[in-house]
């Protein structure tokens, strides 16, 4: 855990973000391509785009964790919207791009930038790394990655995650 987060505010965060989008686009098309990403923000608020979000909820069912963007708060998407949307690793995935390093795993620490609610890190602890870590700038995500740490079963004590956005 880092001793003191990151603090960065909604609307700091949205400034910069127009700021940037106006200098790269042009004022007509970052209005119009900021409104049309508030259209997707709201639609992805419905009720039915919620229980979309779900996705890939077997490994959260078989491993009774919580990895899904499912249970992220608006704020936390509005800033993922800004920065990059949570979106969790799909196992067969990681172990497909693994499978295909052919190296020693002992010989490396595997890091994850951007670890949201720590499925990676969880993906990462069956193989022999010699250390997992996770950074998540987000405090709600990496609350929950680490409270999904403690609770997965096979989770070495080399696993961690560090973070704290605001």
């Amino acid at each position: 855990m880092v001793p003191t987060p990151l603090r960065i505010s909604l609307i700091r965060a949205l400034r910069t973000w127009w700021k940037d989008r106006r200098e790269r686009q042009g004022l007509v098309s970052a209005l119009r391509m900021s409104v049309a990403d508030v259209w997707e923000f709201l639609r992805d608020s419905t009720p039915e785009r919620r229980r979309q979000r779900y996705g890939d909820v077997e490994y959260d069912w078989e491993y009774r964790m919580d990895t899904t963007s499912a249970t992220v708060g608006w704020r936390d998407r509005l800033l993922g919207l800004l920065h990059s949307p949570y979106q969790p690793t799909e196992p067969t995935l990681f172990e497909e791009m693994l499978a295909s390093l052919k190296i020693d795993f002992r010989n490396f620490t595997f890091i994850d930038l951007g670890s949201g609610k720590g499925r990676a890190l969880l993906l990462a602890s069956a193989y022999p790394f010699r250390r997992i870590v996770g950074v998540e700038l987000l405090p709600a995500l990496n609350r929950i990655a680490q409270e999904n740490l403690q609770n997965y079963k096979s989770a070495p004590a080399s696993v961690g995650t560090v973070g704290g956005y605001r």
